[in-house]
């Protein structure tokens, strides 16, 4: 069943997508905290209405959004645990915070659990997609 929410859930990520490539050219901030928000809650309910069909964008948009907003990271990583192993593409992101001392800049809420929440989430992640095998190359079987 086709959802009529889906092309406003795409447009939404596109004119967040065109406005954050016009910043980047103006060598403005990508995101402010809002539009980081709006891109995590927007990716995360196309993916849970669509699914693969939306995987590609779905992972764009919410690295784009934790790249500019560490206090998204939970819920980012949320939505990658949600998707298996098509979060594979975001695995080189979710590998940063196990390398970090401290995981997040949002010490205003949550601080330690927090932390320690994404630590755990980005483990299991890593776990999980080690466990599965490596996509063969477009063309071989």
């Amino acid at each position: 069943m086709r959802s009529p929410t889906l092309p406003r859930l795409r447009q939404i990520l596109s004119e967040q997508a065109e406005a954050n490539a016009r910043n980047e050219l103006n060598d403005a901030a990508v995101l402010n905290m809002g539009n980081a928000w709006t891109l995590v809650h927007t990716a995360s309910a196309l993916w849970d209405i669509a699914g693969d069909s939306e995987a590609d964008i779905v992972v764009s948009a919410l690295l784009n959004a934790w790249k500019d907003n560490d206090s998204t990271a939970c819920d980012v990583l949320a939505c990658l645990d949600r998707m298996g192993e098509a979060e594979r593409p975001a695995l080189p992101r979710i590998h940063t915070p196990l390398a970090q001392t401290y995981r997040g800049d949002d010490r205003w809420s949550g601080g330690v659990a927090n932390d320690l929440e994404i630590e755990r989430i980005c483990r299991s992640l890593v776990e999980r997609l080690r466990d599965l095998a490596e996509p063969a190359p477009t063309g071989e079987q």
